[in-house]
């Protein structure tokens, strides 16, 4: 792959665009990093490659602070991915990209995570001088992985549960005309106990709609809130028969037919 097409794929001119395989190798503040450094080498970048990018600059377009960028950078060194050298007078600090070996560990990452060469393995395929300590750095690579993916899928999870959350209320409130908060302690507190016991969104709905049609126009209609729908009786609530307000108590056979023939 060519180094201008990789530089277009990971960046835009509009807006910070974070690949996805880079993220699940080097992690999201990583990534964004990174994508900081391409988009900066693709204006400022030498014949060699080389640009300088000041931590200041850094921290005013990522967010990111001086010592975290050091810790960012130290590890995108350590993969071989980015090089940096202090230069110049007064001495700034000095970034090249390694576009090859972007190629190398990220995109052909998952090869490396379903077969771990051996070092014999390994000269077979000509690589003589290769170092107990490159397969080191190669398992630590497919660890930080396995991290990040773990990483992402507690926060897709945990932004799945505040989808939860909010929905879930806005929906209590058009049925049943209140304005609950869904950012309130007490129903969330609610909310996530009945989340840990496995309910979806889908069964909170199904609750409001069956205690909305029971009482709502009655004297329960005050007890339409979280903390009575989603608490310890969400489970009765849930799987109770719809009871339609207006029904009393059930009358006889013989009234039904006076009723039925207007009697």
């Amino acid at each position: 792959m060519k180094d201008r097409t990789l530089k277009q794929l990971l960046m835009s001119s509009s807006y910070f665009v974070l690949n996805k395989q880079i993220v699940k190798a080097i992690g999201i503040e990583a990534g964004f990093l990174l994508t900081t450094l391409i988009e900066a080498s693709d204006g400022l970048a030498n014949e060699d490659g080389w640009f300088y990018k000041t931590s200041p600059s850094l921290e005013e377009e990522t967010g990111l602070s001086n010592h975290k960028q050091s810790k960012i950078i130290d590890e995108l060194t350590k993969l071989g991915i980015l090089e940096q050298e202090n230069k110049g007078m007064p001495m700034k600090r000095y970034f090249r990209i390694n576009f090859n070996k972007i190629e190398e560990l990220v995109f052909k990452i998952q090869d490396l995570k379903n077969s771990k060469p051996s070092i014999e393995e390994i000269e077979k395929q000509g690589f003589k001088n290769f170092e107990s300590k490159d397969l080191k750095n190669s398992n630590a690579c497919i660890e930080k992985i396995s991290n990040n993916k773990e990483y992402i899928n507690n926060n897709l999870n945990k932004e799945l549960n505040n989808n939860i959350y909010s929905e879930a209320v806005e929906y209590l409130n058009l049925k049943a005309g209140t304005k609950y908060k869904s950012s309130s302690k007490n129903t969330t507190k609610h909310i996530k106990a009945r989340i840990n016991d496995g309910y979806t969104l889908e069964d909170f709905k199904t609750v409001i709609d069956k205690k909305c049609s029971e009482w709502l126009n009655t004297d329960m209609e005050k007890y339409l809130c979280p903390e009575t729908l989603f608490g310890p009786k969400f489970e009765k609530y849930l799987n109770q028969k719809i009871i339609h307000k207006n029904i009393g108590i059930p009358v006889s056979t013989q009234e039904t037919k006076k009723i039925k023939w207007g009697e």
